[in-house]
């Protein structure tokens, strides 16, 4: 998963001169936490001119007059402890390992957003199929049962994966 992650990083640095939105995405670089087990955690956050993520709002322009970006991914290893799921969250099958992880993108290009969400889930989705191809139903993600993004639901047009906001 991590040189999943890292690729994924690497494509959408080769991305930032031409996005005005991505300005110091080469700064930002994925961390990386591990044990005996394996990976426990992978986290990459990135915001360019962007108003924080909360539990009501999504992240919007602070300066309205320049493009923003704000960019979220987390992978990690189910700790069964509660907690509500977010959203885009899915299950990735890396061998025997379970891990579960999320790609959450608000920017001011839709079409950005869209290309960025994917770089980044197909790019994990590559980790979980090389690791599992000898598997039964290794061509089936893993996938959240909760998970209705991809059933024709409307979509906030600056978040992808996202149900509208209720205004």
């Amino acid at each position: 998963m991590e040189t999943s992650i890292d690729r994924a990083w690497a494509k959408v640095v080769e991305m930032e001169e031409v996005n005005p939105a991505l300005s110091g995405f080469s700064k930002t670089r994925p961390q990386f936490s591990q044990d005996e087990k394996g990976l426990v955690k992978a986290t990459l956050q990135f915001n360019f001119n962007a108003t924080p993520w909360g539990k009501s709002s999504v992240p919007a322009a602070a300066d309205k007059s320049k493009p923003f970006c704000y960019l979220i991914v987390s992978v990690w290893r189910p700790n069964n402890l509660p907690g509500q799921p977010v959203y885009t969250q899915r299950e990735y099958l890396i061998g025997t390992e379970k891990l579960e992880g999320f790609v959450i993108v608000s920017c001011s290009d839709d079409h950005l957003a869209k290309e960025l969400r994917l770089i980044f889930e197909s790019e994990m989705k590559k980790a979980e199929s090389k690791t599992t191809s000898e598997q039964p139903g290794a061509d089936q993600p893993a996938t959240n049962p909760a998970d209705k993004s991809s059933e024709g639901s409307t979509l906030n047009p600056h978040v992808e994966g996202r149900p509208p906001v209720a205004g």
